[in-house]
């Protein structure tokens, strides 16, 4: 085969895509091409993918041109089907005909369906370049995002128009078509005069990039960005306000950045410093600054998207902007202040809480209600915080400004003098507001934040608004998702199922309780593991009552008990106990006038002995002492089986044996469902 390669580059061209979904879309195009190539028997080196809202770009190093050659077996027809008294069949003739071989090559072998005819077959060494056009054509065919569109007479659906696709292999040009867009050598490097560009190799089309101010790696633009942001902070004695998911998106906005300090009118920085940056940050896409004391600083830094406009220019147009928006913020907030609080929650009975679930008003009553049962709630503070965690959605500066709920809640909270921790649960109750988002920290935060987000799964899934594999339109799923991660994160002393059956009692659908529990109790499964929790011990520790503090705390104790070498005994026991009971109906308790050998009577005494003291250990949450003492239980259970045959003929002893042995299995299950473990991966610690 030729040891000859070349680089292969698809570049495809499309109107700005929303900036959220170019890094999903960059690695979908990442695995995408390397799976593709390695299925195709396509050998080749580095593969890079880079882009921005306009391009996404991938690059693969040194493809081989010829696919690899190897020889493989390939099935054909039954035996009794190929021969016919010894005889090729013309079905066997028209098999080796298709694959190029010859009776000489066939091998009878026997398969779990019978005895089959195979043909050793050499592919591959042929040329790699229709392979690579069928390739990316369904790599792009392939990519997904939240949103998609069609935009021509093909009916082709992506998330923004494609205006072009450039594929070469070398200087080759890789030919194929996705909807009326056929690939070619062009590309388009500037976005306003749409002129297109011919390029003549993989080499050329970076030189066009680099030459054009393009910055394709989306690293080196956030470097850009950051640096360019500090230094111009720097000048102005002040310190910029970045985060991560900030400069994630300005870099998925441009192209060519370039960064300007444009100030603003100092009034405005007498507005709640979150209020100013939101404005900045969420609508304008500006990093706020602040002074050495923590004040805001008068003066925002903008990345701008063009090399060819003055900083001047952009600066005007850009303070034109900021001050727009600023003073929106004032006369909102100038309103606002006006009116108490009582009038914003009065005014949610004109806010609906969604589709079938009444109004914002209508919630108070039911959170209220959540957090009696969620417990350990000062009543003042309790009744406080039932009335007032969505009141700010009335009001006009969140009307406005959605992305400040919660943070104006806690602002006019302390204004209109509310005890701090009532105030901060009014912020936290709303956390986290997407993946990754830091969570509620303050218990009264958490308590409203569980308690929110159980009033809102029990509504949605009582109006059949539960998610689908597709789609989850009303985000029932990322509310689950953030229930469980903080419910993870805290731990709270709380009966789940209880608060959870509250909750569909408020829509008048108490019956869907076991879907809804086994719902949310598949995210806690998948948010433990995602946690680094042992997948096994996560199973067996979600037992009833689903309470997270006895949940961490069995936990806990199946790691110590595992580390002391107690588990794999108590686990034997109760799959054995679990294998000879099953498919057994409801036991009654047994009887002792039936017990015919010593070692019933020992594992009676033995089970009832623990029965009697085992749930005052449980309940002080002692579950490493209850594990203990559970396991003083294995080996009286393996001398019942070694001594004492079950299986009697006669059904009434039969039965009590039975029921004996049952009697063993709940006092397991009191601690564990042990049958869910397996002994197949290594310990990690909980923290």
């Amino acid at each position: 085969m030729s040891n000859r390669t070349r680089d292969f580059l698809l570049e495809i061209g499309v109107e700005d895509l929303p900036p959220s979904f170019v890094p999903s879309m960059l690695e979908q195009l990442k695995r995408g091409v390397e799976t593709g190539l390695a299925e195709k028997k396509i050998l080749f080196g580095k593969t890079e993918v880079m882009g921005t809202h306009r391009r996404l770009v991938v690059l693969v190093k040194s493809v081989e041109e010829r696919r690899m050659c190897e020889e493989v077996f390939v099935q054909g027809p039954p035996e009794k089907v190929a021969f016919r008294n010894g005889r090729p069949t013309d079905t066997l003739r028209g098999f080796l005909r298709a694959k190029g071989a010859s009776i000489k090559n066939v091998e009878v072998k026997e398969t779990p369906r019978g005895r089959y005819v195979f043909v050793k077959v050499r592919t591959g060494g042929d040329s790699v370049l229709p392979h690579l056009s069928d390739l990316a054509q369904r790599v792009i065919h392939s990519l997904s995002a939240p949103k998609t569109m069609r935009w021509d007479s093909s009916g082709v659906r992506f998330p923004r128009p494609l205006r072009y696709v450039l594929a070469l292999y070398g200087n080759r040009v890789v030919p194929f078509s996705f909807g009326n867009v056929s690939a070619g050598r062009k590309t388009c490097p500037d976005r306003l005069s749409r002129k297109a560009v011919t390029v003549r190799d993989v080499r050329e089309y970076f030189q066009i990039m680099k030459k054009a101010g393009i910055i394709l790696d989306p690293l080196k633009r956030a470097s850009r960005i950051r640096s360019s942001i500090s230094r111009l902070a720097a000048g102005a004695e002040a310190k910029a306000l970045i985060s991560d998911e900030a400069i994630e998106e300005v870099v998925f906005m441009t192209e060519h950045p370039r960064c300007v300090l444009c100030p603003f009118d100092e009034r405005f920085v007498r507005l709640p410093r979150e209020v100013v940056s939101t404005v900045l940050q969420h609508h304008i896409r500006a990093f706020p600054l602040t002074r050495s004391n923590g004040q805001l600083y008068p003066a925002a830094v903008f990345v701008a998207d063009t090399l060819t406009a003055s900083r001047r220019v952009v600066r005007a147009g850009l303070q034109r902007v900021i001050t727009a928006r600023l003073e929106d913020a004032e006369f909102y907030y100038m309103e606002d202040r006006k009116r108490d609080v009582k009038s914003f929650v009065e005014a949610l009975k004109g806010i609906n809480f969604g589709e079938g679930l009444g109004t914002m008003w209508d919630r108070i009553g039911r959170i209220e209600t959540l957090l009696e049962i969620y417990g350990g709630i000062d009543e003042k503070k309790l009744g406080a915080l039932a009335q007032l965690m969505d009141f700010d959605l009335a009001t006009s500066l969140v009307s406005e400004f959605p992305e400040l709920h919660g943070v104006i809640g806690r602002i006019y909270a302390v204004e209109r003098g509310f005890p701090d921790d009532v105030a901060e649960a009014l912020e936290e109750h709303v956390l986290p507001r997407f993946s990754g988002d830091k969570l509620p920290s303050t218990p009264l935060g958490v308590a409203a934040a569980v308690c929110d987000r159980v009033d809102s799964i029990c509504g949605h899934m009582a109006a059949g608004h539960k998610p689908t594999a597709e789609a989850d339109p009303f985000g029932v799923r990322r509310e689950t998702i953030g229930l469980c991660e903080i419910l993870l994160e805290h731990f709270p002393d709380i009966n789940l199922e209880e608060l959870v059956k509250q909750g569909l009692r408020g829509y008048a659908s108490e019956a869907l309780l076991s879907e809804t529990m086994e719902f949310i109790l598949q995210r806690f499964r998948q948010q433990a593991v995602r946690r680094d929790l042992r997948r096994d011990f996560v199973e067996a520790c979600i037992i009833s009552p689903y309470n997270p503090r006895t949940f961490i705390m069995r936990y806990r104790a199946l790691e110590k008990s595992f580390k002391r070498g107690l588990l794999p005994t108590i686990v034997a026991t109760c799959k054995r106990l679990n294998n000879i009971l099953k498919g057994a109906q409801e036991m009654k308790e047994p009887e002792a006038s039936l017990f015919r050998e010593k070692e019933e009577w020992e594992l009676f005494h033995h089970v009832e002995e623990l029965r009697q003291h085992m749930q005052e250990i449980v309940d002080k949450g002692d579950f490493d002492k209850a594990l203990e003492e559970v396991a003083t239980l294995a080996p009286v259970v393996n001398r019942f089986f070694e001594k004492v045959f079950v299986m009697v003929e006669d059904p009434l002893v039969r039965r009590n044996r039975l029921s004996l042995l049952d009697s063993a299995r709940k006092v397991f299950s009191r601690l564990a469902d042990f049958s869910k473990i397996e002994f197949t991966e290594e310990i990690r610690e909980v923290s």
